[in-house]
């Protein structure tokens, strides 16, 4: 059976932890959303700028071109076709790139006399549009390169007849930088892929131009994730997602680059780097919770052994109350509270019994010891239910007191009864030698007589043996009463014998005077 305590310690300790398991799971939950939330946010701002800085520079590399474009000099009959393609080279290796060149409206270059009229850059640029292409293969020395076209205007004025087109083709690590430059944490990354899912750029070189991770995923399932992250970013939007590659769970930001063929930036980093804190955070959370749970169960403890501790005491105590113990006394307990008025409630219920038993057990003492004169002085320890045995058990010691008198009373009047059978024996025995005639018949008589006397002498002794025997049967006065009363039938009996014997004596008696 459980205690009070266990249950209090239970009950409590299961209250209090359900209560801070839910509120730490509530809060690591709404810690790891709201953080999780927070990094989406901040992730996608942080792709829209990045792809901004990406606009930014190829514009800037696209207004350097611009520049030559607009030359006057480079559509003028004052310099030859190799002074124009100087001054382009010239150009270009101000501003570190590795080359330039100018084609004429028949895609012919006019230093290396190669035709470019299939090339998308040319079109684009003699649509009057700035180009920058996606990396191709040089037909000049077989390289990776990208190329910076703009159209030539004719005598410089912009906007009006594209007389050729002017080239310059940057470094090309100038985008692998500017993916380097876009490290947003310490194992982020990022790249950027044209309008067929094609790595363009890429903080490492050996995935330029090799890499689509849409046709990829047809054959690595594992890829599947990034592969839809991909087909939203040639489709021109912007946003976050999550995915798992080689086990690591990482978070991307992509968004579109503006004045491109369709190209997107996309920003990767493993979620860890953002979430330690937030995983710190979640782990003292927890660590709180626990120790919450420990002081809470340090408490319920506590509280328990407070409450339960007086209860177990009386209880014990009741529990030897039960058992006869009325001597045995109470720890004190001076709580304030309904387990301190219990232990008092107890104290004096055992108190109050005790006092009360133990002068009943004075009484009958006397009782026992023959004694039926001690007053009844201490009523008072007889209270509430107690009161009716207090009288109880007066009336028992003055009904006893009053049958052992009669029971003195019929002894006396039976012994005195014996004497006067003796002499009427006596006399008749006289009479009998004087009446020969009725020395039997009186001899027969005296006989029955003497058996008569003798069990009257019985009955005598024994009513002497029952009133020495009367203290001693106070004790068990519930279980012996019967007896008493039977032996007083048993006297009341004998005394009516004897007076049976007394009248056939004077019958006797008269009998003789007659036969006198």
């Amino acid at each position: 059976m459980k205690s009070v305590r266990s249950k209090i310690l239970a009950f409590s300790s299961a209250l209090v932890a359900a209560s801070m398991i839910v509120l730490g799971v509530f809060a690591c939950v709404m810690i790891l959303n709201s953080s999780q939330q927070v990094l989406n946010d901040n992730m996608r701002e942080t792709a829209k700028v990045m792809a901004s800085l990406v606009h930014t520079e190829l514009q800037a590399n696209v207004n350097l071109v611009s520049a030559l474009g607009s030359n006057e000099q480079l559509t003028s009959d004052e310099l030859t076709d190799a002074q124009k393609v100087d001054m382009v080279n010239e150009w270009a290796e101000y501003h570190d790139m590795l080359r330039g060149n100018i084609m004429g409206p028949d895609g012919i270059g006019l230093g290396d006399k190669i035709d470019y009229s299939d090339r998308a850059y040319f079109k684009a640029a003699m649509q009057g549009q700035s180009y920058i292409s996606e990396p191709i293969t040089s037909r000049i020395d077989g390289s990776i390169v990208y190329v910076i076209a703009v159209p030539l205007w004719e005598d410089g004025n912009v906007g009006g007849k594209v007389a050729g087109v002017v080239t310059l083709d940057p470094d090309s690590s100038f985008l692998v930088d500017i993916m380097k430059s876009l490290q947003i944490s310490k194992n982020s990354g990022a790249y950027m892929i044209d309008q067929n899912g094609v790595t363009i750029a890429d903080t490492v070189v050996d995935t330029i131009n090799q890499q689509n991770i849409e046709e990829e995923a047809k054959t690595d399932s594992s890829l599947s994730a990034l592969a839809q992250i991909h087909t939203k970013m040639r489709a021109g939007e912007s946003g976050t997602a999550n995915y798992t590659i080689n086990g690591v769970q990482k978070i991307a930001a992509y968004a579109p680059i503006e004045g491109t063929n369709g190209w997107s930036v996309s920003v990767t980093a493993p979620t860890s780097d953002f979430m330690g804190s937030v995983y710190v955070a979640v782990g003292v959370t927890i660590l709180l919770v626990v120790v919450a749970l420990i002081i809470s169960a340090l408490i319920a403890a506590a509280l328990a052994a407070r409450i339960g501790t007086p209860i177990r005491i009386c209880s014990d105590r009741l529990e030897k109350f039960a058992e006869g113990d009325f001597t045995s006394p109470i720890p004190d307990i001076n709580t304030q509270d309904e387990t301190g008025r219990l232990a008092q409630a107890t104290k004096r219920m055992v108190q109050a019994l005790s006092d009360a038993i133990g002068d009943t057990q004075t009484h009958l003492t006397y009782m026992a010891e023959g004694d039926f004169s001690h007053p009844f002085d201490n009523k008072e320890l007889y209270i509430g239910d107690l009161s009716p045995v207090a009288e109880s058990l007066e009336k028992i010691q003055n009904r006893l007191s009053n049958t052992l008198a009669q029971i003195d009373m019929a002894a006396s009047q039976v012994s005195t009864g014996s004497e006067q059978v003796s002499s009427g024996s006596q006399a008749l025995a006289q009479g009998a030698t004087e009446q020969a005639s009725s020395v039997e018949e009186l001899a027969s008589t005296i006989n029955s007589i003497s058996e008569s006397i003798n069990r009257t002498a019985e009955n005598a002794r024994q009513a002497n043996e029952h009133n020495k025997d009367a203290g001693a049967l106070v004790n068990e006065s519930n279980q012996k009463m019967g007896e008493m009363l039977e032996a007083m039938d048993e006297i009341h009996q004998s005394s009516n014998e004897i007076s049976k014997i007394i009248k056939s004596i004077e019958d006797i008696a008269f009998q003789t005077n007659i036969l006198a």
